[in-house]
């Protein structure tokens, strides 16, 4: 009983107490433990108390469960906590891949929008010039066919002229259409061409020495030899349209026959009162079938 009454002290100042069945109630199961097993050693304890070391034991084992327990829920808590991070992270991820994936969307569609407006901008520039070309193109022509009318008709023989007088015409307006350059220095052989090789003499002023119809200050009839004796020392010589011109040889172009006003030739050869020019009705001492009834 003394043995008991000791325990049960050593009990108490353990923070132990019995419970009338004898078995132990512990504040600290390894509190007590520790105090039996300073106090008497395992062994002791074990031998004078099986009763008590029985209930420590289970108590121990329902604290290491607990422990268990509680490293369970620990790990638990963990694992379900990174989870979460990860669950986040990914959402926050695919968020961000959205907001990109968007953002190019957006890009690439207003770049294609851009592209397609300087697209559209260039075809309709092109449209543009290409209209702006045609319309001057067509004016162009419109002006050139009006010009080459209006040449056509100031060129062509007056009504009254004879077919060979007309002949001679043509003869020198194909030599200017075909751009020919062979008559440098030979406007008389152009003009004696003309009338198939009449005359024979070396020089325009030669040629104009023997002409016996001359017609000053008037306007000559179409295939008319025009006289200018008085230039250099050849004399020059050009045939009449009918209409105030003359086609004549290195006037415009060196070589080549072009249609040229009298009264040009006028101005640079003469005084421009129409006395140093005339025109014949006869070329080579042959009276030329001009159109009568012309002044």
């Amino acid at each position: 009983m003394a043995s008991h009454r000791k325990s049960s002290r050593r009990h108490r100042r353990a923070g132990l107490s019995w419970s009338p069945a004898g078995r132990l109630s512990a504040a600290t199961a390894t509190g007590a433990v520790a105090v039996l097993l300073s106090a008497t050693g395992a062994a002791s304890a074990a031998s004078a108390h099986p009763d008590v070391w029985a209930g420590i034991a289970v108590s121990h084992r329902q604290a290491d469960a607990v422990a268990a327990q509680a490293r369970h829920a620990d790990a638990r808590a963990q694992k379900e906590k990174a989870a979460r991070a990860r669950a986040a992270a990914e959402t926050a991820r695919r968020k961000e891949a959205m907001r990109r994936a968007a953002e190019e969307k957006a890009a690439r569609e207003k770049a294609a929008r851009e592209k397609a407006a300087e697209e559209k901008a260039a075809r309709e520039k092109a449209a543009r010039e290409k209209a702006a070309r045609e319309k001057a193109e067509h004016e162009r022509a419109a002006q050139e066919q009006a010009a080459q009318q209006d040449e056509d008709q100031q060129s062509a023989p007056s009504a009254a002229v004879t077919r060979e007088a007309a002949a001679a015409v043509q003869f020198m307006k194909d030599q200017h259409d075909s751009g020919s350059t062979d008559w440098h220095h030979l406007c008389l052989g152009s003009v004696s061409q003309a009338w198939g090789g009449l005359d024979g003499h070396d020089t325009a002023a030669e040629a104009a020495d023997v002409t016996t119809a001359r017609h000053y200050g008037t306007t000559p009839p179409a295939g008319a030899p025009v006289w200018w004796p008085g230039v250099g020392d050849v004399g020059h010589v050009a045939l009449s349209d009918g209409n105030g011109y003359v086609w004549s040889n290195d006037i415009l172009n060196d070589g080549q026959i072009d249609r040229v006003s009298i009264d040009y030739l006028d101005s640079q050869w003469g005084d421009g009162s129409g006395s140093d020019w005339f025109w014949s009705e006869d070329l080579g001492g042959v009276m030329l079938p001009l159109a009568t009834g012309q002044s």
